[in-house]
């Protein structure tokens, strides 16, 4: 990953239990600002989805 003009990253993380947290997505401030609410919850729905067919396996 190349570092932005700023240097800084963002990170999505999701707290599915009381054991951990789950890190999601991480990118550069120069690749996206901001991510909005619906790219969120169609992560989240990804990450879900396929922790239930690990699960099932």
């Amino acid at each position: 990953m190349s570092k932005g003009k700023s240097g800084g990253y963002r990170l999505i993380y999701y707290v599915k239990t009381t054991i951990g947290i789950t890190l999601l997505t991480i990118y550069t401030k120069s690749e996206q600002a901001d991510i909005n609410g619906d790219d969120i919850n169609n992560i989240i729905i990804n990450y879900e989805k396929s922790d239930i067919e690990n699960q099932s396996s």
